[in-house]
This record gives structure tokens, sequence and C-alpha cells, in this order.
């Protein structure tokens, strides 16, 4: 039991301390998608993902996943920080 416990502690911890789309991400992605005149439905199409996606990342409400931001970089002609903590 006090194992099952502690594991739970644990896994609490890791949900709080998760890093989100930093604010200069989110914007950055924002001011670059809109500056080639896309919608978050256009640059989720060109990504193969849920548009929903794309505005989590501009709200900085996701933990941000290294390939996606590789693959934005890539579509929006933008450097990201890919730092684990951002």
């Amino acid at each position: 039991n006090t194992k099952q416990n502690n594991n739970s502690n644990i896994d609490n911890m890791d949900a709080e301390i998760k890093p989100t789309v930093s604010l200069s991400n989110s914007l950055l992605i924002q001011k670059a998608r809109t500056a080639k005149k896309m919608s978050q439905k256009d640059l989720a199409q060109k990504l193969n993902i849920d548009s929903k996606i794309i505005q989590l990342y501009e709200c900085g409400k996701v933990v941000p996943d290294v390939k996606l931001m590789i693959r934005l970089e890539k579509i929006l002609n933008i450097k990201l920080n890919k730092k684990k903590s951002q």
C-alpha cells in the first residue's frame, strides 16, 4: 500500500512540472502563421494534425512535442526554443 501511494504522489508531481509551450514560442507560431495568411486549420492540415493542437500551442496550454515543433519551424520558417525547460 505504501508503495502505491508514493507512486501516485510522484505521478502527481510529474503532471504539475511538465513544461508547456512558452509564451515566446506561442506568439512566434501565431505571428508566423498569420504572416503566411494561414488559419489554424490550414496549418494543422499541412502538419496532418487536429487544428485544436495548433490552438493549444498558440495558447501555451500543451506540453511541446519536439518533432512537431521541428515541423512547425520548417513550415513557418521560424526558429523555436526547443529546450526542455522553456
